[in-house]
């Protein structure tokens, strides 16, 4: 990677850390700035593609750093760099949980790795359940970032999770009057489970 652009991003990252008062890492990782060091993107598509750059820190965070790659790609006369694409696991169902485990908890959004490997979003939330099923962990907060209920619904969903179990969504989205969606429902089940909330549904079963 270019160093001096590294050097610039780290301090725009040092920056926004003390402006927030949290730890530099949890802006961005070191990987994440030398990424884009690496491959320079100069678009927010481009910019999604970089390590660690989910939608939530996109939104946050492209036009910080952006217009320091653009300026200094301008300046120095860089293009940008195309990163190569994630290659496609193979086509056992275990390997393809895990690659779909892996982007998701590396900031990627469920609707990205749907896109990625050229399925429906269902597909993605199949393999992040059985995954949670099994006791991998997941970041909770991309299930929240997703989906598009108010905090209020959200509550409801939850408390119905709690009283009926995660097992089956069937029962939690008749108990609701059928007013919330599946994929919505597929979304706040996996983060009540990744919360660990869900634990004790399984184990009781």
């Amino acid at each position: 990677y270019d160093a001096n652009l590294f050097a610039q991003l780290r301090g725009k990252r040092k920056e926004l850390a003390d402006d927030a008062d949290v730890p530099p890492y949890v802006i961005f990782s070191d990987r994440a700035l030398a990424e884009m060091a690496a491959y320079f993107p100069q678009s927010a598509p481009a910019f999604a593609e970089i390590y660690g750059v989910g939608q939530a820190k996109l939104k946050k965070y492209a036009g910080e750093f952006l217009p320091i790659i653009q300026a200094y790609c301008r300046e120095h006369r860089i293009a940008e760099k195309e990163k190569p694409l994630v290659s496609r696991p193979a086509t056992s169902g275990g390997d393809r949980m895990t690659a779909v485990v892996t982007l998701y908890n590396n900031g990627k959004t469920i609707a990205e790795i749907g896109a990625m490997f050229g399925v429906k979003t269902r597909t993605v939330f199949g393999h992040l359940w059985k995954a949670a099923q099994t006791g991998v962990a997941l970041r909770p907060d991309g299930f929240l970032e997703a989906t598009r209920l108010s905090p209020e619904m959200r509550a409801r969903v939850l408390d119905a999770f709690a009283k009926l179990g995660a097992e089956f969504l069937r029962p939690v989205y008749e108990a609701l009057d059928e007013a919330v969606d599946w994929d919505d429902l597929h979304l706040l089940r996996l983060y009540f489970v990744s919360k660990g909330d869900g634990e004790r549904h399984f184990s009781s079963k």
